[in-house]
């Protein structure tokens, strides 16, 4: 009987190197755009989806329960702030406190994803692109 060939995926490590322009270099000029007082809605938005893609893969199994700890009671919390501020004066501003988080935030989505397989991430994505698609549609008919 012939062997039947798994399906494989490249490391994260490779595959965070060979795109990581497209995705750290956009996380980290996210942040840079609220410290540096120029921020939009668009660097927000970036920041939140890193927060949900690390949710969907924190609570994909036990072993990742500390990436929901940690969003819920660090993350959360200051992109919480940011959005009230943001309500209350129409400008995105973020505390120093803030601005440390946020930092702190994409070196451990950085360093979260290189110990993860690639296939973990592309369901991750796969999984919140969906439900912002669904959330977009159902803005559109409300």
């Amino acid at each position: 009987m012939k062997r039947k060939p798994r399906p494989i995926s490249s490391p994260m490590l490779v595959t965070r190197t060979l795109v990581n322009t497209s995705m750290e270099l956009k996380e980290r000029a996210a942040v840079n755009a609220f410290s540096m007082g120029y921020a939009q809605k668009a660097h927000f938005d970036i920041l939140t989806q890193m927060m949900n893609i690390l949710l969907v893969a924190g609570h994909s199994d036990p072993s990742r329960a500390h990436v929901v700890k940690y969003i819920e009671s660090v993350i959360k919390p200051v992109l919480s702030s940011i959005k009230d501020r943001y309500y209350k004066t129409d400008k995105f501003g973020v505390s120093a406190y803030e601005m440390r988080t946020l930092r702190e935030f994409v070196n451990f989505n950085l360093n979260f994803w290189l110990c993860q397989t690639t296939r973990l991430f592309n369901e991750c994505c796969a999984e919140v692109n969906a439900f912002e698609a669904e959330l977009a549609n159902r803005r559109k008919t409300a």
